[in-house]
């Protein structure tokens, strides 16, 4: 089968080598060369036909022709072993042969292999034959022999019957385990023929243990042999091994010792091994004389040529007759430039490849750097401040939350870059003020170098100031010169990165992955001869740092399928980029366009007058003179690169953009997404694509950005079949009430293709208040509201009769504009922009708008009463409404950046934004009122008639005109058609007004929107609060909720489930199932099928059936220490941390049919061992706690460090996020924190300030229903099995210099610890005393006399409780101070009298307020509990209508807000006490207990006789009590 003798190719390739080369470094080209082909042919699979990787063969006939190739190129390479030109270890070329030998077996059993066996043989005989002088060859012949023995089957099977390797092996076994041993190679490798024995005396075995090692491996090797090959080795050396005897005729079955047999296998061994090495050396001989024969004829035709230029004459007998050309010599001299012109363009490009390629590199590792430094000098990192720097800026990060509320921010890096320090003598006279912030200087002189490589230009970065108070800032300052931060340069930065061509990768995860296959890329082609030199180099230069970068910013091994041209819109802004699909993933690469030669082409390597933007260009907003922009024209232009995953496609749907059809905004499920512009008529076939490669798009209601599926009408019938029959629209469900007012206004947005992306088209909010002066906010009367039905421009008499006077006289002489009643927009790009004027980026893109300056101060937002009465009012030019962020993010409100804005002509500063009294100076609390007020049911009822205005049927026509709700015609779609405009001065225009004013939403109703069923106020299922007393058609608070009735739970009395170890999870299912499972497990959403257990010796993670328990999945040898806690965001994602003070992020994924957990990202950040961890999948969002007294926020869309929590007072033992509103609970010892999304510290209290004394809270969870609400708890597990329940309020505190408030708190804790008393175990949660005690001394501010009043007055109440032997119960939370002119009532708390008020200052602080607790069944305080435990786990039900508590027995209770009489948590149980509480007479069949329904006690009937109602249990009839309670409610009413 062997190929024919003449040359064969890799012969030639082999000879290709320089004839002036080294004997050595021949043989490193000759080894490269072969290394490489067996490389490819195993990765092609080629002995395997057409079941291999690469199909190689078209036919029979070729297949066959191939294989006779794949032999002869194996013995060539045993050949090159064997002659010294191969310099690798033999071991390659065996597993090699091994390969092929494996594949012809699978490919057909009648292919004969023996060509492969015999290269296989000498290979082994090679490595057999070395010799041992040394220790590293004894290694390599005992590696050799232990692979022999693990491949006898291969080598001594039936396939492999050689009687000449047999005889060999045989040969070089007896050298093995004798003092002889056969060599062919001296020292230095190189080949030596010997044709005799060689002996080299070896030290005995006792002294060289090696020695030994060889001689057991070599009898190891015989004994295979000897077992599979017993009749061939009689038949190779023509003897017998039979070892029976006379004496013993039947002998045991073993393998005879090779000593034994060596006098009688010796000499037909060697015999055999001679005939085998003359063999080899006539190959060798063969081979160096071919190789003279090649020399030979190169001589030969060298000196023909020679000897034809020393006698002129020519020698054609070997030549072609050549055709006589008459060619002149300045063509010759034409011809010889061109070619020689050619050769040095050719040159030129292998110089650019080669310098592009190392500044590619260059920059590379460049880039890579300073990911990895920013990663060890950030805040908590290796190298970086334990604590953030005061100076540190923040700016809003895009990322959407639940209910698309943009609430988390991320760090601004570029904040002092856009708003330098200028010194005054700097600064020039200009009519406006170029922007800057106060703290601009102070960073300006607390400067560092940027990084640890000194840059050129030494850019300052700020100093890690200390936030703790207790750290001098002088002495830090003073400090750190020896410190890190000013540590010397390490390396000298230079610019090799041109700052406009910065690659920002989105998604920092990915940087490792910077090799891909770009074949389905466009590459330009090299450039003709004709172009020019200059041309050329910057041609291919081009072409090369495209094709360098793409492969960078893909995935290892990507294919790029459909490329499109796309504009991402951020902003005011426009990047023109391309939409990559790949295998996985989609790609949108800024600065990067697509030719219509399919070619991927740097944006800025094409001339101005040869682009075609998707987008028509306009004239900048920005100035040059005084902005920011031209400030910082010299930082980085960062092009993004953005990765998302197909799978994470939440949605896409159909946007306009500047009135066009033309734009996608794709939504993904991590709360991220794009707006991306398309060229005319190619948006659907984008949206088909995606729709192809993405199965995974939800069109599921619930779980529909736009709330509804898209083929689902806004509008459906009324009848009982359209409702059956259709699918339920967004506007049904928030009619039945299923979602709130604010979810339905986002959903409208979304479905109008209102967008967070484009400011032109920015989320449209109503004004729904117009009392912005009272100091308490009277959800209550209509007179607080705006008027919903009408316009802003239509709120006051005045200002509407003047639009209408402008409407009807409008005369336009062109007959283009038609009348209309408003010239401006509610809703535009700077409108916007001057509402988020304070917050980055906004303030960027108002600086853009603005010229590069801040307006005028009295033009400013300021105050919310101005904005308000210039948009219903006072301007005529001003008919704005709101935008989203005025009901969930307080942030905008601050000037956190310190801008100087300005001084109005009252001579105000402008800082923060002016807040209504009824906020009490706090934005949180504005956002919160201002919430509850969008939700309450005034604006429900009357929400239907704005939205007829804005995206209803009042939005254009006739009934726009009635409506006094007409703009101008350029605001509506569809009246114009920028792509049909020619002029570019009247195209330019239009785009300018656009995106100056603003663009009407898409109309959704044609009908009347139906208006939302509220239900009125019923007194006999809910009890008015005195706030509401005078309500007459409308409600504002529910009671269907546990929070807000915590005292009418009532608890079961059997555990719902029972556990084997301390409940560590409870979690309710959709269908309401309540599942539970031990401490270091935790349930997998979102079946919750499965659990993920660790906490094993083996330190391994199980993925585990939860009815079965049975291991399903064993993860191991995944945390390098113990794991502690662990936590699963998705089905994809698991999370795990423990001793190594390490987070870690696992990607799960199938390999071969089977679960593979590969490590995606380690989070690093903490000191110590991290206890727990908490993840919000709403947020995106993880919370680490640690022993080191710090919690982390990590960034789960980006992976990476957000901020900490820090200023625990011991190990965080307990984290919870609520999803709604992104707030954060962590516990450590008895202390309770609340933080917000954005680790603002809110409020914290110590829960064990009554004097229990160690106490440690286990667990923690909040109420996640009606955010706005105060009502919301936070509820906590203690050790000491008591379940307790906090809420939020503001408290009003005072500054008085009469009262030392020191003294006045341990005043407080004092009166307070008195009371802790056992006759008060069954006290009412709500007493007064009992809010004071769970402030912690810290946190009491309350005003002095108020509090001093306030125990007084419960003191004397719960002395003369105690007389009778029962607390009394008062209102819940009457501790809260009420406002300085309220009336004095009883049970409340009096005001600062007048003459004491007059030199206090006022103010409020949020605190935790104590409102519950849950006692039966786990807590130790009560003597009926028999079998008291620590609390483990908390949950609440999905209806918040229960609570679920678990202890360390396994046990779970539940709490819940049942109907009708049952028992409540305080009522003493009744196998507890055996007689009545007042008289001791005994319980019997007609002496019944009665408990009663206000202390829990229990009486007999003729104590309970009593009958009243007690408001603060929530019983509004009569009902039982006890003497003592009768009187003390009957006196209280």
């Amino acid at each position: 089968m062997a190929p024919s003798r003449s040359t064969q190719v890799v012969e030639v390739i082999l000879d290709t080598c320089p004839t002036h080369c080294s004997k050595r470094e021949q043989t490193e080209f000759q080894t490269s060369i072969l290394h490489l082909i067996m490389d490819h042919l195993l990765a092609a699979d080629v002995l395997l036909g057409e079941q291999a990787a690469v199909n190689l063969h078209g036919s029979s006939a070729s297949f066959s022709h191939i294989i006779a190739h794949v032999f002869f190129f194996t013995n060539l390479v045993v050949d090159k072993l064997w002659h010294g030109s191969y310099n690798k270890e033999a071991k390659g070329i065996f597993e090699f042969i091994k390969e092929l030998l494996a594949q012809g077996k699978r490919r057909s059993s009648s292919l004969s292999l023996d060509a492969l066996f015999s290269c296989l043989n000498r290979t082994i005989l090679f490595e057999l034959s070395r010799k041992t002088n040394t220790l590293v060859r004894r290694t390599a012949l005992l590696d050799a022999l232990r692979r022999l023995t693990d491949n006898r089957i291969l080598v001594f099977g039936p396939g492999n019957c050689d009687l000449e390797f047999i005889g060999c092996l045989t040969h070089c076994l007896l050298e093995l385990t004798s003092h002889r041993h056969q060599v062919f190679c001296d020292e230095g490798g190189n080949t030596q023929w010997h044709v005799e024995h060689m002996i080299d005396d070896l030290t005995d075995s006792t002294e060289d243990e090696s020695t030994q090692l060889l001689y057991l491996s070599a009898t190891r090797v015989w004994q295979d042999l000897y077992v599979h090959k017993k009749p061939v080795i009689e038949e190779a050396l023509k003897v017998s091994l039979n070892l029976a005897t006379e004496s013993n005729p039947s002998p045991k079955i073993s393998t005879p010792d090779l000593d034994n047999l060596r006098e009688r296998l010796s000499e037909p061994a060697a015999k055999i091994w001679n005939v085998f090495y003359e063999n080899q050396k006539k190959a060798s001989v063969r081979d160096v004389e071919r190789f003279h024969v090649q020399v030979q004829s190169r001589l030969e035709r060298v000196g023909t040529g020679v000897l034809r230029l020393a006698t002129g004459k020519k020698v054609v007998k070997d030549l072609p007759a050549m055709k006589q050309t008459s060619v002149d010599v300045d063509s010759y001299r034409k011809w010889l430039c061109t070619h020689t012109s050619i050769v040095r363009d050719l040159v030129d490009y292998h110089m650019a490849i080669y310098e592009l390629d190392n500044h590619h590199m260059h920059d590379f590792i460049h880039e890579t750097w300073l990911r990895t430094e920013r990663q060890l000098l950030r805040e908590r990192g290796i190298w970086g401040p334990p604590r953030g720097s005061s100076l540190d800026k923040y700016q809003l990060d895009m990322t959407e939350g639940p209910l698309r509320m943009r609430i988390k921010m991320e760090k601004n890096d570029e904040f002092y870059q856009n708003y330098p320090y200028r010194a005054k003598a700097d600064l020039r006279p200009t009519k406006y003020k170029s922007p800057v912030s106060r703290d601009s200087e102070q960073f300006h002189k607390t400067r560092r170098l940027e990084s640890l490589i000194e840059d050129e230009q030494n850019q300052p970065v700020a100093l890690p100031v200390s936030t703790d108070t207790s750290i001098d800032l002088d002495q830090d300052l003073s400090t750190s010169e020896n410190s890190l931060l000013t540590a010397p340069s390490l390396l000298p930065r230079t610019s090799c990165i041109p700052r406009s061509e910065t690659i920002d990768e989105e998604e920092l995860m990915d940087a490792d992955h910077v090799s891909a296959s770009t074949d389905d890329i466009g590459q330009s082609e090299a450039s003709t001869s004709s172009q020019s030199e200059s041309n050329l180099e910057e041609s291919v230069k081009t072409s090369l740092d495209n094709h360098q970068t793409l492969t960078r910013l893909l995935d290892e091994g990507e294919k790029i399928g459909p490329m499109f041209r796309c504009a991402r819109v951020q902003g005011l802004e426009s990047f023109e980029g391309i939409l990559l699909l790949g295998r996985e993933r989609y790609y949108i690469l800024d600065g990067f366009t697509l030719l219509e030669t399919n070619q991927i082409q740097d944006i800025d390597s094409i001339a101005e007058e040869y682009r075609d933007p998707i987008i028509p260009r306009v004239p900048h907003y920005t100035s040059s003179t005084n902005s920011s922009a031209a400030t910082s024209s010299n930082s980085p232009t960062k092009k993004l690169c953005l990765k998302f995953y197909y799978d994470d496609i939440r949605e896409v749907l159909k946007r306009r953009y500047l009135l066009q059809p033309i734009a996608l905004e794709l939504f993904n499920s991590d709360g991220r997404n794009v707006l991306l512009a398309f060229p005319p008529k190619n948006r659907n076939k984008v949206l088909t694509k995606l729709m192809s490669v993405a199965p995974s798009l939800t069109n599921h209601s619930l779980h529909s950005v736009a709330g509804q599926k898209q083929s689902t009408k806004m509008e459906q019938g009324s009848g009982l079949i359209s409702s059956l029959i259709s699918e339920r629209s967004v506007t049904s469900r928030w009619e039945r009430g299923e979602i709130s007012n604010f979810q339905y206004l986002m959903h409208l947005n979304t479905l109008a293709g209102r967008s967070y992306n484009d400011l032109m088209q920015y989320p449209v909010f109503p004004w729904i208040l117009s009392d912005y002066t009272s100091k308490e906010l009277q959800l209550d009367k209509p007179e607080t509201f705006r008027d919903l039905s009408k316009p802003m421009g239509a709120l006051t008499p005045e200002r509407l009769a003047q639009f209408q006077r402008r409407y009807k006289e409008w005369d336009d002489p062109t007959g283009e504009t038609p009348a209309y009643h408003y010239g401006t927009h509610y809703s535009s790009a700077m409108i916007v922009s001057s509402y988020l004027v304070r917050m980055e980026p906004f303030t960027q893109h108002f600086l853009s708008l603005q010229g590069g300056h801040f307006d005028l101060a009295d033009r400013m937002f300021h105050t919310i009463k101005e904005a308000y009465d210039s948009a219903s009012k006072t301007n005529m030019a001003d008919v704005k409404e709101l935008i989203p962020e005025f009901f969930y993010l307080p942030d905008f409100l601050l000037n956190t950046n310190k801008f100087e804005l300005g001084e109005k002509q009252s001579g105000v500063k402008l800082n923060h934004i002016g807040l209504p009294p009824w906020a009490k100076g706090d934005a949180r609390e504005f956002v919160r009122k201002h919430r509850e007020a969008l939700e309450c049911d005034y604006v429900s009822a009357h929400l239907h008639e704005w939205i007829d205005l804005i995206f209803g049927y009042k939005q254009q026509g006739k009934p726009a005109v009635e409506a006094n709700n007409v703009f101008h015609y350029l605001f509506y779609e569809g009246n114009v058609d920028i792509y049909s405009i020619d002029d570019p001065l009247k195209r330019n225009a239009i785009i300018g007004f656009i995106n100056n004013f603003g663009q009407i939403p898409k109309q959704l109703f044609k009908r009347p929107h139906p208006q939302k069923k509220v239900k009125k106020l019923d007194p006999a299922s809910s009890a008015p609060s005195p706030a509401t007393q005078s309500v007459s058609h409308y409600s504002v608070s529910s009671d269907r909720f546990f929070f807000s009735n915590p005292e009418c739970l009532k608890p079961c009395m059997s555990p719902l489930k029972e556990l084997q170890e301390s409940v560590g999870q409870i979690t309710q299912t959709e269908k309401l199932t309540v599942l539970a499972v031990e401490q270091h497990k935790i349930l997998l959403p979102p079946l919750y099928s499965k659990y993920l257990a660790w906490g094993f010796l083996d330190h391994s993670l199980r993925i585990c059936n939860y009815d079965s328990e049975k291991a399903l999945i064993v993860f191991e040898n995944l945390e390098s220490g113990e794991i502690l806690c662990a936590c699963c965001p998705n089905t994809r994602t698991i999370i795990t941390a423990g001793s190594s003070t390490v987070v870690n992020v696992w990607k799960l994924s199938d390999s071969r049919g089977k679960a593979v957990a590969k490590l995606r990202q380690p989070l690093y950040g903490h000191t110590a061992p991290v206890l727990c961890m908490a993840v919000s999948s709403a947020f995106n969002i993880l919370v680490s706690g640690s022993v080191d007294q710090t919690c982390i926020i990590w960034d789960l869309s980006r992976l990476r460090y957000v901020t900490q929590l820090a200023n625990h007072k011991a190990p965080v033992a307990a984290i919870a996020v609520n999803n709604l509103t992104g707030a954060i609970a962590s516990c450590a010892s008895s202390w309770l924190y609340l933080w917000s999304v954005n680790g603002e510290l809110l409020a914290s209290v110590d829960t064990a300030s009554t004097g229990i004394g160690s106490l440690q809270i286990n667990c923690v969870c909040m109420s996640e229903a009606n955010e706005w609400d105060t009502d919301n708890v936070i509820i906590t597990g203690s050790s000491d099995g008591v379940t307790r329940m906090w809420s939020v309020e503001l408290i009003k505190q005072s500054k008085s210099p009469f009262v030392n408030r020191s003294k006045l708190a341990s005043r407080a804790n004092e009166q307070t610890k008195s009371l802790d008393h056992p006759e008060l175990a069954s006290l009412d949660s709500t007493n007064p005393m009992t809010s004071v005690s769970s402030a912690s001394e810290e946190f009491v501010d309350l005003s002095s006399d108020a509090l001093l009043r306030s125990q007084s007055s419960s003191t004397q109440s719960v002395t003369s409780s105690l007389s009778a032997g029962r607390p009394v119960p008062t209102a819940r939370r009457t501790l809260s101070v009420q406002s300085e002119d309220s009336s004095t009532e009883e049970g409340r708390v009096q005001p600062v009298p007048a003459k004491r008020r007059t030199v206090s200052e006022c103010n409020w602080k949020r605190q935790l307020i104590f409102r519950s607790k849950l006692t039966m069944h786990t807590a130790y305080e009560r003597k009926d509990n028999k079998e008291p435990a620590a609390v483990t786990a908390v949950a609440c039900s999905r209806d918040h209508r229960s609570v679920f508590v678990g202890d360390a027995k396994g046990r779970v209770f539940s709490w819940s807000m049942a109907e009708g009489s049952g028992p409540a948590d305080h009522w003493i149980k009744d196998e507890e006490q055996d007689s009545c509480t007042q008289c001791d007479s005994k319980f019997t069949t007609t002496n019944r207990r009665h408990h009663c329904r206000n202390c829990g006690q229990l009486f007999c009937a003729k104590c309970s006789k009593h009958e009243i109602e007690v408001p603060q249990r929530k019983y509004y009839k009569p009902v039982r009590v006890c003497l003592v309670c009768y009187k003390t409610l009957k006196s209280h009413t």
